[in-house]
């Protein structure tokens, strides 16, 4: 099973709804690392007693990524 058939959009879905809550806040913004990092906590997946906690961060941190138009070439570090 991979992340898309565990979650189908869940993950995207929430990426853009923070992403949004920091794009309305007067003072807060929002920050690509703290996003894929609030995400990573709140999606649970196991694969044989694995936590694939990294995992979803990446996938979080991607697809931010792709929303804001920026590839491999563009992007520093994801840690």
């Amino acid at each position: 099973m991979n992340i898309k058939e565990m979650f189908g959009n869940e993950i995207e879905e929430r990426v853009e709804e923070l992403m949004k809550e920091g794009k309305e806040s007067p003072i807060r913004g929002w920050s690509a690392r703290e996003i894929s990092e609030t995400v990573s906590h709140e999606f649970i997946w196991k694969v044989d007693g694995v936590d694939m906690k990294e995992v979803i961060r990446i996938y979080a941190f991607n697809h931010i990524r792709e929303l804001c138009g920026m590839n491999e070439n563009e992007q520093g570090e994801t840690k």
